[in-house]
């Protein structure tokens, strides 16, 4: 027989006989309710990214009831199936795919316990950037000229670019021969502007 109980503390009688002699003893248990809903936290596996599959990480936990579930949303409206996970050990990691579009996108997770209580939801950002940088501008112009032997020879981009990257390249000046300038390569990250600077003077009137 099933039956639904709220919370509260319940006797249970069971009476018997055997061929020898009657018995009876009483078993009592108690119904607690849980109100209080379970903890989640997400971790994405990059906050930048070029390509919309990632993974989460997720740990939900609740101590009197267990964690019998978490899902996740792109908008905190509209929510994929639960997830199950096990009640006492729920540390989950799982696929996900953010929206079209370029642009920074918000993931809301939520957790569920046994008795169907649901987390809050929570957020974290994940920016999708399909795009590579492309150049803005450049000072000196192309077929443009400079008076001085040291020139800070300049390149925007229009947006933010990796410094790993330029770390390990920089800018590449050429003399009319082919053949490479020494120099120096610094970033402004509010500008979007690297700025490259010869160890030597340049040759004068000569191409660059």
């Amino acid at each position: 027989i099933l039956v639904s109980l709220g919370a509260g503390t319940y006797y249970l009688d069971v009476n018997g006989r055997n061929p020898e002699r009657a018995y009876e003893f009483s078993l009592s248990a108690s119904l607690l309710g849980d109100a209080t809903p379970p903890t989640i936290y997400v971790q994405p596996s990059v906050r930048l990214t070029n390509t919309a599959s990632i993974s989460l990480s997720l740990v939900a936990s609740d101590t009197l009831s267990g964690v019998t579930g978490v899902r996740h949303s792109a908008d905190g409206l509209t929510w994929d199936e639960w997830i199950p996970c096990p009640p006492f050990d729920c540390v989950l990691q799982v696929p996900y795919t953010l929206s079209d579009g370029d642009g920074t996108k918000l993931i809301y997770v939520q957790a569920i316990n046994s008795s169907g209580v649901t987390s809050a939801p929570v957020s974290v950002s994940v920016r999708l950037d399909t795009m590579a940088p492309s150049v803005a501008g450049i000072s000196p112009a192309s077929g443009g000229s400079t008076g001085a032997a040291r020139p800070g020879i300049a390149v925007r981009f229009n947006e933010a670019i990796d410094t790993g990257v330029l770390a390990a390249f920089g800018i590449t000046v050429l003399d009319g021969d082919g053949r490479v300038v020494p120099g120096v390569s610094r970033y402004n990250p509010t500008a979007y502007r690297v700025t490259f600077t010869p160890d030597q003077p340049l040759t004068l009137y000569a191409t660059y």
